[in-house]
């Protein structure tokens, strides 16, 4: 039985290690190309620029340095713990999905008429793989966070309709105390009467 347990234990550790290693691999490659790109064709987008102001490049630039967030930053903070850091982040995603969607789709008529061989660089390329991923992102977190803030919206409801239901029990009990020494009084008042009667 032991050894079983250990087996399973070794293999949960080894396919941790496995998938920390390829995540690793899939980071480095990202920011190596990223980097890559950036600098080869910054020429490109300098022409595209001028012809057709774009900003493509700035965009590819500011998704990678805030791609940091979820490396480094973002697993670190549960969403229960820090409500305020998953809300700033996830406007941040949808702040990136509309920057990149506005500077992909919103020049392409004057790219294709003045700067065509722009839509075959590897920066075009790059810009469309990180609004894809950007756009299923935001998603994801605009999901969790909504999903997060109804729950407790249940939550705090269930404990305003029991801390009143606590209180209406208390008021309950309080009434029934009252009539209870009503009614002895009542008795007492009653047996005095009697007893002052009987003199």
């Amino acid at each position: 039985m032991s050894s079983n347990t250990n087996l399973k234990v070794k293999q949960s550790c080894f396919c941790e290690i496995f998938l920390f290693f390829i995540v690793l691999i899939g980071i480095v490659v990202y920011y190596s190309f990223g980097v890559y790109v950036l600098a080869s064709d910054y020429n490109s987008f300098e022409t595209a620029r001028l012809s057709c102001d774009t900003k493509i490049w700035y965009y590819v630039l500011v998704t990678m340095i805030l791609n940091i967030d979820k490396l480094f930053f973002r697993k670190y903070f549960y969403i229960k713990n820090n409500v305020k850091f998953y809300v700033t982040t996830t406007l941040i995603e949808i702040m990136l999905v509309i920057f990149g969607g506005i500077e992909l789709f919103s020049n392409d008529n004057c790219l294709k008429l003045n700067n065509n061989e722009f839509f075959y660089t590897n920066l075009w390329r790059f810009a469309i793989g990180n609004f894809i991923i950007q756009l299923f992102l935001s998603l994801i977190f605009t999901v969790k966070l909504l999903e997060y803030l109804c729950q407790k919206n249940n939550i705090d409801n269930n404990i305003e309709d029991n801390y009143y239901n606590i209180n209406e029990n208390d008021n309950i009990g309080n009434n029934e105390n009252l009539e209870i020494d009503r009614i002895i009084n009542h008795a007492y008042l009653e047996d005095s009467v009697k007893s002052f009667s009987f003199v």
